[in-house]
């Protein structure tokens, strides 16, 4: 799978305080909640997509890609948890792109909440 170029070059991250969309979904371990952030890989790094605004992001990741919105301090710093040294601002659509469907969301809400509501740990 090819991963698209970004509309921008890595540099010019935007500014510590601005808000930026990331590609996450939620997760539940251990009774609690909290975010996964989800990554790809860019020539051979995995590299965390950051999306100027919510239209841009679904743009190119489609209507149903769970993301959350951050200020960049904070995209950088949890994307840094996992190990990222590289961002892509704004990559542009690439059709090779595995892209959430309505069906996934489905799942993931069932996986979370469970057949009764109360949800599951892992």
């Amino acid at each position: 799978m090819s991963v698209p170029p970004p509309r921008r070059p890595a540099e010019e991250l935007p500014a510590d305080l601005d808000p930026v969309c990331v590609p996450a979904h939620p997760i539940r371990r251990d009774g609690r909640w909290g975010v996964n952030l989800e990554l790809r890989s860019y020539r051979g790094e995995p590299t965390a997509f950051i999306f100027s605004s919510p239209e841009t992001l679904v743009g190119t990741l489609g209507e149903h890609q769970p993301w959350v919105g951050l200020p960049m301090v904070a995209a950088r710093n949890l994307a840094e948890l996992y190990g990222v040294r590289r961002f892509l601002i704004d990559p542009v659509s690439d059709a090779d792109l595995p892209r959430w469907t309505q069906g996934n969301l489905r799942a993931v809400w069932h996986h979370l909440h469970g057949a009764n509501g109360e949800g599951t740990t892992r």
